[in-house]
């Protein structure tokens, strides 16, 4: 049975491994020599203790997908706090849009995750009905929150929907009050 470590060891070299196919001639201009490389491959192994296996592998997947350059230990870090445990997650813009373009009664929304719900009510329905930057970026900051504490193991479901939550129809008898009010 392999252990904990071991299986550790294999994802730091899997790892490597990535970074050597996908940045085949700057990997070797950083790492020159086999020395190098197991001194890097220690360092990253001591810095990436804190993380899930999973996270770092998903980490390494968004870094191929998104750096045209060999990242730095500093740049795999950051992606490794910002990757989710579960790759099912839409990106921070995707789940912005998707928040956006949602409709009443929200619960019943198909949400492609809980935390996109759970970002939009946090931010607030109307502020996201006016889709400007500030409203974005609130949204992205309170859906990365989210993300860390889903990767903490949080776990997120949507309350279900109590009919008492559907909107009321209107009262014409106050109807009738407000055009007199208002002689309409």
């Amino acid at each position: 049975m392999i252990s904990n470590k071991e299986l550790y060891l294999d994802t730091i070299n899997k790892i490597f491994l990535d970074l050597e196919l996908a940045y085949h001639y700057q990997f070797y201009k950083v790492f020159s020599n086999e020395n190098k490389i197991n001194s890097a491959k220690k360092l990253w192994a001591e810095n990436l203790q804190q993380y899930e296996i999973q996270q770092i592998l998903n980490a390494s997947k968004i870094m191929i997908a998104k750096h045209e350059f060999l990242p730095t230990l500093h740049d795999f870090l950051k992606l490794c706090n910002e990757a989710p445990i579960n790759l099912n997650l839409p990106s921070s813009e995707a789940a912005f849009a998707e928040a956006c373009s949602s409709f009443s009664p929200r619960k019943l929304f198909p949400w492609s995750h809980p935390i996109v719900y759970f970002a939009g009510k946090k931010i607030g329905w109307s502020n996201l009905n006016l889709s400007n930057s500030a409203s974005k970026a609130q949204f992205i900051r309170i859906y990365k929150k989210l993300q860390l504490e889903l990767n903490n193991g949080i776990e997120f479901s949507i309350p279900n929907f109590d009919e008492k939550e559907k909107q009321k129809d209107t009262d014409p008898k106050l109807l009738e009050k407000l055009r007199k009010k208002h002689n309409i």
